[in-house]
């Protein structure tokens, strides 16, 4: 049976939430509540109360309630439930979270789900799921679901029983969900782009499929960056980075997106294999009429093309080289000499090769840091993304050696991953093939398999350390260490028969390397 978590504040909206409650069950799962309410008294009596979640902030409800600043309080709050969220799910308790409030329920329901991974059920009911900028902050880089209530949350009319009704039923469906093992993985190549650079963006994509990659699209607008850097942060991908990006551009000159601070450094951080390209770089994304004066191609009602002038270009070099060449990795900056999207072309309405060439001679300052290649085509031309292609397998060949360390009696080999769940753990090598092989396991050694299969995925709680020589951090195995903060590397190439049991063994998964130091 499943269990879905259904947070609220129980002295306004115990009513709504006992018929949740009722819808819930009547799916065949179970409701847990969480009070997460500050004043008044609970209606309804909740399983976890509102004096359990302050505690969990490290705080409680009487200091909580003396707070004369309303976002403070809320702040401590929202931090104590997520915190026994993360427990519960981590315990493997709940499957799934129902959220119901107003403006500061949604703000406190959401901020629970926003700490839980990917992939947890996340239904919030809220009258605010219309409102842009409240959504925008409240789903954040999350699978929130946001179901509007049309009307305002209070009391139980005909339109919001159905409402609930069908957003118990959400909810659980998606908890009931199976997903499926992956049996053949593939390793994951984040393409982050505009649909400026569409005709490259497609033939990429099916270049990496043909090649054997997974490869996984942002769009490069909005908060579609900050998507990107949170998924790299929590170690989804495991092939590549492939940028044809002009989200910082948009930073740099007041446009729509909204890109993090650390945005270009993550990947770098982690070793990740990066190419990078001044895709529709010749324009800034806003609304229509910000930028009076400028060269201007319409897209759609909300948003216009501003030809972007040499002065922003030269800092957008200036400010990514800086960043790329933090990287711990490979990193490639490929430049099409010819336009950097459909409309930058000989002819075309942004069409302007002097302010391009300010981006050209910036990066060019970088030179030695990493990689900068010219090519002379247009982005969206087959002869330049056979050039990104090509790069992106030089670079996956300088990402993973394989080394020994014959000087030092310390270390006998190193063998390097993907960093698929964070965490230190020494111990022995205990190699299995088979779930019968898990006999004699103790919990003192780290296990390594070829693959995790479904009958092992289900040891991982209770494991020291897990290195698998398939994989990567988008699969099964791997989400589950994370979830169970058990140490894992994944897709270490020939760890299976590098190791031998028995050997001792130091596994840091937040790089994805495995130290022989005894044999």
């Amino acid at each position: 049976m499943k269990t879905i978590l259904v947070v609220a504040t129980l002295d306004t909206k115990g009513m709504e939430v006992a018929f949740s409650k009722e819808n819930i069950e009547a799916l065949g799962a179970k409701a847990l509540l969480m009070d997460a309410g500050i004043l008044g008294s609970p209606t309804i009596t909740p399983d976890i109360t509102r004096e359990e979640v302050a505690v969990a902030a490290g705080s409680t409800l009487k200091k909580v309630r003396k707070m004369t600043a309303e976002a403070e309080a809320l702040g401590v709050m929202t931090k104590g439930a997520s915190n026994i969220a993360v427990k519960l799910h981590q315990e493997g308790k709940i499957h799934g979270v129902l959220g119901i409030g107003g403006g500061m329920g949604t703000a406190m329901g959401t901020g629970v789900m926003r700490s839980l991974p990917i992939g947890v059920p996340k239904f919030m009911v809220s009258p605010q799921a219309g409102n842009p900028d409240v959504v925008s902050a409240a789903v954040g880089t999350k699978d929130i679901c946001m179901f509007h209530s049309v009307t305002d949350v209070v009391g139980l009319n005909p339109l919001l029983r159905t409402i609930f009704s069908k957003a118990c039923g959400g909810v659980v469906g998606m908890a009931n969900a199976e997903v499926r093992l992956e049996t053949n993985y593939r390793k994951t190549v984040a393409v982050c782009a505009k649909g400026t650079t569409e005709a490259a963006n497609q033939a990429i994509r099916d270049k990496l499929t043909e090649a054997g990659y997974q490869p996984m699209t942002f769009h490069c607008f909005g908060y579609g960056p900050a998507s990107l850097e949170q998924i790299i942060k929590d170690g989804y991908i495991d092939g590549g980075v492939i940028e044809l990006a002009s989200d910082w551009l948009d930073r740099i000159g007041g446009g729509a997106s909204f890109p993090p601070a650390d945005r270009y450094e993550n990947a770098g951080e982690l070793g990740i294999p990066i190419v990078f390209v001044p895709g529709s770089c010749d324009f800034i994304a806003a609304a229509p009429g910000k930028f009076p004066g400028r060269t201007v191609q319409p897209h759609n009602r909300a948003v216009s093309l501003y030809r972007s002038s040499k002065e922003e270009l030269a800092q957008l070099a200036k400010e990514v080289g800086e960043k790329l060449s933090k990287s711990k990795g490979p990193v490639t900056v490929l430049i099409p000499l010819k336009g950097f999207c459909v409309h930058d072309r000989e002819g075309g309405p942004l069409y302007d090769p002097e302010a391009n060439a300010a981006f050209i001679e910036g990066i060019s300052a970088f030179e030695g840091k990493f990689k900068i290649k010219k090519v002379d085509a247009h982005i969206n031309d087959e002869k330049f993304v056979d050039a990104i292609i090509e790069a992106f397998k030089e670079n996956i060949e300088e990402a993973i050696p394989v080394t020994s360390h014959p000087i030092t009696d310390k270390v006998i080999l190193t063998l390097r991953g993907y960093a698929a769940s964070s965490g230190l753990a020494v111990g022995p090598c205990k190699k299995i093939t088979h779930i019968d092989d898990v006999r004699g396991f103790d919990d003192e050694s780290i296990l390594v398999v070829k693959t995790a299969s479904p009958a092992l995925v289900r040891l991982i709680p209770g494991l020291k350390g897990l290195v698998c020589e398939q994989g990567g951090p988008l699969s099964t195995a791997s989400i589950f260490a994370r979830e169970h903060g058990v140490p894992a590397a994944v897709g270490v190439n020939g760890v299976f028969d590098a190791l031998k049991d028995g050997d001792l063994i130091r596994l840091d998964g937040a790089k994805g390397t495995i130290d022989v130091i005894a044999r």
